[in-house]
């Protein structure tokens, strides 16, 4: 649900600048796993390769980022939005 439901708790939001100490933030890359185009085509057989992404960008009918429209074969298509309520929030 994002900003509007932490609101919706009744949890605190600042407002105007804050002093940040820098060197205070580290940002690292590499968080996500990573898996080859080998393994990938072999996913089925231990479970089901989920595309989270638009079901447009799966068909490959629009790639604004990525530099291969479409998917991977044999993922099965299970947009984010589909997962989510009105207010944002995942369904049970």
């Amino acid at each position: 649900g994002g900003l509007p439901a932490w609101r919706a708790a009744g949890f605190r939001v600042e407002t105007g600048d804050r002093d940040v100490v820098p060197g205070s933030v580290n940002l690292a890359g590499a968080g996500m796993p990573v898996i080859t185009e080998e393994e990938a085509s072999r996913w089925h057989s231990k479970g089901v390769l989920l595309d989270a992404r638009a079901g447009e960008r799966y068909r490959g009918e629009v790639e604004p980022i990525d530099p291969k429209a479409g998917h991977i074969p044999g993922a099965v298509s299970a947009p984010t939005t589909l997962n989510l309520d009105a207010d944002g929030r995942f369904l049970p």
